[in-house]
């Protein structure tokens, strides 16, 4: 071929390339969801972003005066004057509807003075929403300044002087701050269409979530060090490093309520090993148990769990090597192998041990380190320690000659604890100081533990199995954080903390699948009049007490055979079915008992069943040969209480699946075990106990969820629409009606006719 055609040969490839770049560019923005659309005017350098489905539920967590998120925001600035005005709109004017429908983006962003901003962005896919903002604009802020126009677009200032707040409106968005220059940012980005989705591992956390839930959170994890910064002071950034490095970004979803924020989904590790994240991720989840010997006003509590601590600790060290610590952790462990003259690794696997803690306990005028060891096999541990058989001997207070263990094999978090005496208690060992190993050996009551005040406090949403777990009492170490945090924040912090006698936040690490999950609740609790700090918590609330096996037999129809089978259960997990004969099928082992019932759906649309239900923090699918069916077992995000409860309303095997969790969250999920994308975590204050049922005409689908205190009626997506109480409650077999005008009649307890109208809430009763 000649020169001149090679050239116009490569000439025309590259345009050929270039043109499919550009129809895919063009194709890729086209297709952006709405789900997605609404990030388009976050700037791509956001610390923190969280989005609502809806203005209204970001204004009833945010702008809410029950709510616990609404106490920790700044409310002498522009910003929160606004959210209080948008809030008051949406519960007085039902011409603000499309508005309050519109999906909400929320971002933090670091500045150079060491500062944090937050951006406020509205997507109004709705036409209608456009004008309702308007509207709203003018008739909520009574004089509106057109301050400027940037980018031909047009910036409003609100609230001149200190709270000054800046808002435009730019194409689909509303974008609002305290700051002109995030304002100016976001309106630069939706014009030139960058935005956070083009930041990659922003992208990839955003694929890798589930978009089930009313609100998603995305932190970048790698900039983690800045906002420890900017909240506690230059002084604390070095300590936020280990986090910093755990991850990329991490995605989470969940419910956010007045007492409770409950968040978890998946977390990126673009560094491999180099993040701690997948160190987690290389072992199954093990039980957390050490927080049941703490008493109940420890302040701290990190617990790692494992079920192979050899493979944990090479997994470690190669975390370890990638950031160039791994010399300094050597010489810590030859240091003590010297002086032991045993080989580190070897004694600690003598101990046999599948969970060790630090706490941080309150202990007169300050605070002391305990190290806690659970084993698995107790009575190797104490031959090791040199104590024999006798549990007498063993539950006295030594001094420990092999102090400094766990800090040099585990890293430098435990070398808080010098490890100087050592005590045990069933089968955990406890190290630290003697004086606070008396007091706590002498006080240890697991009735009162950490983990039966939170269980307590209605806080049963964590995962009973992590690989790491965090939890810092912010009620009792009020002054502690109010001390570390930035000046700039004390009063405020100090404010929020104030009506509250129990705060807490819990973060957890689990691997699924060799993924790591991440698990983030917050709660507080007001002020109880009764002298006592501990809550007491009513007949209707959340779980607090363990939950009892599920212990069947349950009854299972065999398709093969056209006759019903027995499905048993052994205390120790293991599933036999057997036939109506009386002969075993076959056995299996499963890893956590069932939690509540079974349920049978044709999940391969083949007329041939198989059996659905809960297993742990599992949704679980056999077959009638007790094989697994792919693609479950499917996560979930906390323990089952309740279900599965099984709908088919359109007859077509496109299976609903109810779960009630531990939470006393009602959750939907489909046909595969997902989280349906559409609904929203219904968690209510009342107890849910029983089946929801289905209420429908046509293609109108609404839920009747009988609680223990009030019933309540939800849309398609989860979200209330009636609350029913005292004796306009339905009575529970009572006959039930939904007509083409979405008119509920039902009969109350008291035999009363009701007649609820869904699509206004209006709620009326007769005597028959």
């Amino acid at each position: 071929m000649k020169k001149q055609g090679i050239i116009i040969g490569i000439t025309l490839s590259l345009c050929l390339l270039c043109l499919c770049v550009y129809l895919y560019n063009r194709l890729r923005q086209e297709a952006v969801v709405p789900a997605v659309a609404a990030f388009q005017a976050v700037p791509p350098d956001a610390l923190i972003v969280q989005k609502f489905n809806s203005l209204a539920h970001f204004c009833g967590v945010y702008a809410s005066p029950a709510s616990v998120p609404a106490r920790f925001c700044p409310s002498n600035n522009g910003l929160s004057e606004f959210l209080d005005k948008l809030y008051a709109a949406a519960r007085e004017n039902a011409d603000y509807k499309a508005l309050f429908e519109s999906q909400v983006v929320g971002s933090v962003h670091y500045t150079g003075k060491n500062t944090l901003q937050v951006l406020l962005a509205i997507y109004l896919a709705d036409p209608l929403a456009q004008e309702a903002f308007m509207k709203l604009l003018y008739a909520q802020f009574g004089a509106v300044t057109d301050y400027k126009k940037y980018n031909k677009t047009d910036i409003y200032q609100l609230f001149e002087g200190p709270s000054s707040l800046y808002v435009a409106v730019a194409g689909k968005f509303v974008v609002a701050a305290t700051s002109l220059v995030m304002v100016e940012s976001s309106v630069r980005h939706i014009v030139s269409g960058r935005s956070i989705l083009d930041q990659g591992g922003f992208s990839d956390a955003l694929t890798s979530s589930a978009s089930a839930g009313p609100s998603h959170l995305y932190v970048n994890v790698q900039q983690f060090d800045k906002i420890v910064s900017s909240l506690l002071g230059r002084r604390m950034q070095p300590y936020a490093d280990f986090l910093s490095k755990s991850a990329s970004w991490m995605a989470l979803n969940g419910a956010m309520t007045e007492r409770f924020t409950h968040l978890s989904g998946p977390l990126s590790t673009d560094n491999g090993m180099g993040n701690y994240a997948s160190v987690v991720a290389g072992q199954p989840a093990s039980p957390v148990k050490l927080w049941e010997y703490l008493p109940a006003h420890t302040l701290l509590f990190l617990s790692l769990s494992f079920q192979d601590i050899a493979a944990y600790r090479n997994s470690y060290g190669n975390y370890l090597e990638i950031h160039k610590r791994d010399r300094a952790a050597a010489a810590r462990i030859q240091a003590w192998e010297e002086k032991n003259q045993i080989k580190l690794e070897t004694w600690v696997e003598s101990l046999h041990p599948v969970e060790a803690a630090l706490a941080w306990l309150p202990h007169k005028s300050k605070s002391q380190w305990i190290t806690l060891v659970r084993s698995q096999h107790v009575a190797q541990m104490r031959r090791q320690l040199g104590l024999g058989t006798d549990s007498r001997q063993a539950s006295r207070i030594f001094p420990n000659p092999y102090s400094g263990a766990f800090s040099a094999f585990l890293g430098p978090f435990f070398a808080k604890n010098t490890e100087s005496h050592y005590t045990i208690i069933d089968n955990v060992l406890f190290l630290g100081d003697e004086e606070a190993l008396e007091l706590l050996h002498a006080g240890h009551n697991r009735s009162s533990s950490l983990y039966a005040r939170m269980r307590q406090s209605g806080a049963s949403g964590w995962m009973e199995e992590a690989g790491l777990t965090l939890m810092i009492q912010a009620g009792e170490a009020r002054d502690s954080l109010i001390s570390l945090s930035d000046s700039r924040y004390r009063s405020q912090i100090a404010e929020a903390l104030s009506p509250y006698d129990y705060a807490f936040a819990l973060f957890q690490l689990r691997g699924i699948n060799k993924r790591a999950f991440a698990n983030l609740v917050f709660g507080a609790d007001m002020l109880r009049k009764s002298g006592s700090s501990s809550r007491t918590v009513s007949a209707g609330a959340l779980d607090t007490e363990p939950q009892a096996m599920a212990t069947g037999p349950f009854r299972v129809y065999n398709h093969a055979t056209l006759k019903y089978n027995r499905l048993e259960q052994s205390p120790d997990s293991l599933l036999t079915l057997i036939d109506e004969a009386g002969k075993t099928l076959w056995k299996s082992r499963i890893k956590y008992p069932i939690s509540d019932t079974l349920a049978q759906i044709d999940y391969l649309r083949n007329n041939k069943l198989q059996m659905l239900f809960a297993s742990g923090t599992n949704l679980q699918l056999l077959d009638r040969l007790g094989r697994t069916v792919n693609p479950y077992p499917r996560p979930l995000e906390a323990r089952v209480r309740k279900g599965p409860f099984v709908f088919d309303p359109q007859r077509n095997k496109n299976y609903l699946i109810f779960l009630i969790h531990t939470d006393n969250s009602l959750r939907l999920y489909d046909r595969r075990g997902a989280a349906d994308r559409n609904w929203e975590a219904f968690m209510p204050e009342d107890r849910i106990e029983r089946a929801p049922v289905l209420l429908s005409h046509a293609k109108v689908v609404y839920w009747l969820v009988y609680g223990v205190q009030n019933d309540y009626v939800l849309n398609a997506s989860g979200v209330p629409v009636v609350t029913l109480q005292r004796r306009d409650r339905i009575k529970q077999d009572a006959s039930l009606t939904l007509d083409s005008g979405d008119v509920l009649q039902a009969t109350t307890v008291d035999g009363r006719l009701l007649t609820v109208e869904l699509s206004t809430g209006s709620i009326k009763t007769r005597t028959p």
